[in-house]
This record gives structure tokens, sequence and C-alpha cells, in this order.
């Protein structure tokens, strides 16, 4: 489980800010992790101190695509929303294909090319055409569903064919947001039973500036 460690205090110096990071973070499989933390930070610069336990590792790594790294905006909702019902439609699909594909090959019938044998009697041929109807009513249903599946499919590629292209066309700030290249911070612990720990973070960004708001003027009238 990773987390977001909130920022407690910046200051900046002439070649860059000192960032520090303060917070209560989970400890699962004997470390701590911290997610949403700056690409360009200066990873030599880090140091961390975790109350009352001793730190093994400390390992700054980059973010992987398409790993979470901030809200879900109702865009991306709605995209991923659009491929999950997709591969749904596509493994119900699948599935009635196979179905009735092996329905098919259990209809009774004749083989032209076996030796002609004698007509069963009334009673197991009147099972057969039983079975032989049943098995078609069902492969017929199988064959509606296979085309109302088809026809389904067909709209949400469709419908999802153009959420990505609006995707790759949009830029906004919560689009960024989640999928901004970041850093992740792996902290391994010494021997705790902990299940929660503190954790006190720090770190340079090179080339970091601040400049304080210019205040308006009131306009006289």
């Amino acid at each position: 489980m990773t987390a977001v460690l909130p920022v407690v205090r910046v200051v900046v110096h002439p070649d860059g800010a000192l960032v520090t990071r303060k917070g209560t973070l989970p400890v699962v499989d004997g470390r701590l992790e911290v997610r949403q933390l700056p690409l360009l930070l200066d990873a030599s610069t880090l140091r961390a101190r975790v109350e009352g336990v001793d730190i093994a590792e400390l390992r700054s790594e980059l973010d992987l695509l398409d790993e979470d790294r901030g809200e879900e905006g109702p865009d991306d909702a709605a995209l991923r929303a659009a491929r999950e019902e997709l591969e749904a439609v596509d493994a119900e699909l699948g599935a009635t294909q196979a179905l009735r594909e092996v329905l098919s090959s259990l209809a009774p019938g004749f083989d032209e090319d076996e030796p002609r044998r004698a007509l069963p009697d009334p009673a197991r041929f009147t099972a057969w055409l039983a079975a032989d109807r049943a098995l078609g009513d069902r492969v017929e249903a199988l064959d509606e569903t296979v085309r109302v599946l088809r026809g389904r499919r067909r709209d949400l590629a469709e419908r999802l064919r153009v959420l990505e292209l609006d995707a790759v066309h949009r830029s906004d700030e919560v689009r960024w947001r989640r999928w901004r290249p970041t850093r992740r911070l792996a902290v391994a612990l010494g021997e705790t039973r902990k299940k929660k720990a503190e954790l006190e973070l720090s770190y340079r960004v090179p080339g970091a500036s601040w400049s304080p708001p210019t205040p308006s003027t009131p306009t006289r009238r």
C-alpha cells in the first residue's frame, strides 16, 4: 500500500527548495511506501527518520505507467467503465459461441461415409427427432444471443473509440495530476511489530523558486 505524505515545510534557497514531509503511514511487509513525490527531486539529498524504528534501506524509483497517481476524474471513469464493459461483452460472446458449437456437434445425424445400417426402431428414432428439435431450438436461441451481443459490442467499440479520441485531445489539470510522472519512495524498516509508523522525509528540489504574490492596487473612481 502506498500513501501520500503531507508537506509540512518548504525552505527556498537560491539553488532550489528543501521540502519536508511528515505523517503516519501503514507498515506493510516491513516497509513504508510514499507516492506522488516530485520527478526532479535530488535523490542524493533524501533523508528519512522513522519514530522508534531503524531504517534498513531507503530507495527512490519512478512510478510505472498506468498506476494510480491521483483521484479519478469523471472522464477517466467513463473510459475505464467502457473498457470493462467491452471486455465483459467479449467474454460473454466467446462463451456463447463456444456453447453453440458444442450443442451443434451433439445433434443426431447420419454419416454418409459410414456403411449403411438398418434404421433404428421407431421409439429410438422418435427420441432422436425430439433431441434434434430441442437442440435446434437451443441453437437458434444462441444464434439470436450472438446477434444481439455482436450489435452491442459494435456500439460499445464505437463509444470506446470516441472516449479514447477525446482522452488523447483533452488536457486538463485533473488528468495531468493523475498521469504526470512522479517518484515513489520505499523505506525498508528494521525489526518492528508496528502496524503504523511516523515518517519524516526531506529532500531538495533543484531549480525550484518562489515569489511573493503581487498585491492588487485598488482602482480609484
